[in-house]
């Protein structure tokens, strides 16, 4: 999430231009899009990388990529939900590592970012990423025939953890239900977000009152959150986040049922939980998802239970 303040500033310029552009309409969050069309190359890796084609039912081609490990040697897939700024190749690098440890990934585009067709808009990201959780299921599906203890793991970040949300509430009896939900970074409400970024300056202030005639929070996760009950889910925030304060990430945890986890983690920024930079939350994470039975449990409830010396033991018993 990335120039996440520049974005945002250009929405307090809508407000005052927003009738002299044809390309914006009120209530489509045109200015909290911040897709980059530059394509970055993949590191050296072990898995095989393929690119694909989605057609999505927003009426948009969406570019995905597929990293598949050596036939048998998969424990499972992760289907990453990005951020608003830039697109896969430069939003990989929280997942990426994960195919090291054994994983494959899929990672795509909304419509608008990288080498997807179409623009963003609230509906085309949910209808997107219903999409993406179709394929996911078609890939999950075709390894369980021959490993069916092949596991399946959905993780969102930043934006990405309310699309993700919105998403998976909508494909109830569609598409495989992931044994774990990861929400990294994120927030509840669209509107809410909005608001805290444009008053953070005097001109913003002034016209906060003006965000709710182009900023819809139809798609906001705190609708579809009751929805998820059955989903066991980890919530993620950093208490050093500059751009998206952790009480929002709170509120979306709160309102949450079933089993799940909540982890506060110092020393880290906005989104950045599960880079290299910290590899003892990397550790934490690839523990939960190769048990997600553990969400909900204490032993779950924090990354240094999880790096303790009891923590194989335990995981191993589950």
């Amino acid at each position: 999430m990335k120039k996440f303040l520049l974005c945002m500033f250009f929405i307090m310029l809508g407000l005052v231009n927003i009738s002299c552009s044809p390309q914006l309409s009120f209530r489509d969050n045109g200015f909290f899009y911040y897709p980059s069309k530059q394509i970055f190359p993949a590191p050296h890796t072990t898995a095989n990388i393929q690119w694909l084609t989605l057609y999505s039912t927003s009426g948009n081609k969406l570019a995905a990529q597929y990293w598949q490990q050596p036939e048998g040697l998969a424990k499972g897939l992760v289907v990453h939900f990005h951020g608003n700024a830039g697109n896969l190749s430069d939003t990989r690098e929280k997942v990426d590592w994960l195919v090291d440890e054994g994983w494959e990934l899929l990672l795509f585009d909304y419509s608008g970012y990288g080498l997807s067709e179409g623009r963003p808009s609230p509906l085309a990201l949910r209808e997107d990423g219903i999409t993406a959780l179709r394929k996911a299921t078609e890939l999950v599906k075709v390894q369980r025939r021959s490993h069916p203890e092949y596991q399946y793991v959905a993780i969102g970040t930043s934006m990405g953890g309310a699309v993700l949300t919105d998403t998976l509430a909508h494909t109830q009896g569609k598409t495989l239900t992931p044994q774990l939900l990861v929400i990294d970074s994120s927030f509840a409400s669209y509107l809410e977000i909005s608001r805290h970024v444009v008053t953070q300056t005097r001109l913003g202030r002034a016209f906060q009152w003006l965000i709710s005639s182009f900023i819809s929070d139809k798609t906001a996760p705190i609708h579809a959150i009751a929805h998820l009950d059955q989903v066991p889910k980890l919530y993620v925030h950093c208490q050093e986040d500059q751009l998206i304060p952790e009480h929002m990430s709170r509120a979306l945890y709160q309102r949450a049922g079933g089993a799940k986890n909540y982890w506060s983690l110092p020393d880290c920024g906005h989104a950045r939980s599960f880079t290299r930079d910290f590899p003892h939350y990397q550790q934490a994470l690839k523990q939960v998802i190769q048990a997600p039975s553990i969400v909900g449990t204490e032993l779950a409830s924090s990354p240094l239970l999880l790096n303790g010396p009891l923590a194989l033991n335990q995981l191993s018993s589950q």
